[in-house]
């Protein structure tokens, strides 16, 4: 009954492929040995700016988990729809450690307007495969736990509407520090991502690296049910084109909510919602499915 309740609270607190659905006990907390977890996840996401200015968009799938999707450049009003859908697997190396990998596609709806004219344009691609490590460094006892994690993006399209694929472009480090407080956990998740220079139509694009701080609390309702709020920091810098700066430095806040709901030992399931509050980057939503192989 405690499994389940921990695993709610630690899907929504660190809803990512990697920390997806950890529970907070020590001998849960990574894939067990030579063990499988497969997960599927949806989100969705809108945003309505004018002067678009910048190569790339952040499309966030999880709390430290982002796809970088290529757009036209233009000084128009743009408003987009995408979805995005995850597959990640994990495997358990050790009883400290697990690797992970994830692939993402997206669909995109763009309507933009220049005037009285308006356009509208439709995609669907491959977006990214991903692999990655997590690791347990300490335990939830004395002292938080703190978990880690790193990953690199195998294969990256960097085209708007077809598949030109660069490989080993993008990085990322971080790590999760938590506290159990029955019924309540405390954590914070923090990373860095980089983005090296790649070649796209002609130029070398490098995209802005991103720093993201997420600390939020989750509260226990019952065994089965979760609840969860947050705040997400992101910093990120202007992308650069043949070198040259484009557009500017960015900051943005948001504001994360969750539900989670433990449906059994193997099978939980997360909603959430994420607010942009500091400018007019839209909003995501996000439902995610973890099952677990094994006993």
């Amino acid at each position: 009954m405690l499994n389940k309740m921990y695993s709610a609270i630690a899907l929504l607190l660190i809803a990512t492929p990697c920390w997806a659905d950890l529970p907070l006990t020590i001998e849960d907390l990574l894939t067990e040995k030579q063990e499988f977890r497969l997960e599927l996840g949806l989100n969705y996401a809108n945003s309505d700016r004018n002067n678009v200015n910048t190569r790339f968009d952040l499309v966030q799938t999880g709390t430290s988990n982002f796809v970088l999707l290529p757009v036209d450049v233009s000084n128009q009003r743009q408003n987009s729809d995408i979805l995005a859908l995850t597959l990640g697997a994990r495997y358990g190396i050790t009883a400290k450690t697990e690797l992970y990998s994830r692939l993402t596609a997206t669909a995109d709806d763009v309507r933009t307007q220049n005037g009285n004219e308006t356009d509208s344009n439709s995609s669907q691609q491959l977006n990214d495969l991903v692999l990655g490590v997590n690791h347990q460094f300490s335990a939830d006892n004395d002292t938080p736990a703190l978990l880690g994690f790193a990953e690199i993006s195998l294969a990256e399209n960097t085209a708007t509407d077809k598949s030109d694929f660069v490989h080993g472009k993008t990085g990322q480090i971080g790590f999760t520090i938590y506290r159990s407080i029955d019924p309540v956990v405390l954590a914070l998740t923090a990373g860095y991502r980089y983005a090296a220079s790649r070649d796209v139509n002609g130029q070398s694009v490098n995209p802005g690296d991103l720093l993201f701080i997420n600390p939020s609390l989750g509260f226990a309702i019952n065994n089965e049910v979760t609840v969860t709020g947050g705040v997400q920091f992101k910093f990120r810098g202007k992308d650069k084109v043949d070198g040259n700066g484009v557009g500017i430095r960015t900051s943005q806040t948001d504001l994360d909510f969750g539900v989670g709901y433990a449906a059994s030992e193997k099978l939980t399931l997360n909603f959430s919602i994420r607010a942009d509050i500091s400018s007019d980057n839209g909003a995501q939503a996000g439902f995610n499915v973890l099952y677990k192989f094994g006993e």
